[in-house]
């Protein structure tokens, strides 16, 4: 009785891993010829802030730059 029970037990669960696998597949198949799709699963808040964060700070060391350079140019054509 223990034997074909864990038998049973095993086919049931063999069955619903395939069902499973059969499910992944066609989720990742659909994914995979949607464009959308997969801008969507690699777009996201968090990376669009990440973009946004690295174009602020390039500005802000352009801007830098640009003090710095006025700042040596003023001191060049200060009067003495």
């Amino acid at each position: 009785m223990k034997s074909s029970s864990h038998t049973l037990r095993v086919q049931i669960l063999d069955r619903e891993v395939r069902q499973l696998e059969q499910q992944i597949k066609s989720i990742l198949d659909s994914i995979a010829v949607s464009e959308e799709r997969k801008k969507g699963l690699i777009r996201g808040d968090a990376v669009d802030k990440a973009e946004q964060l690295k174009q602020v700070r390039m500005i802000q060391e352009k801007l830098d730059t640009f003090r710095e350079a006025l700042a040596k140019q003023q001191k060049g054509h200060s009067p003495k």
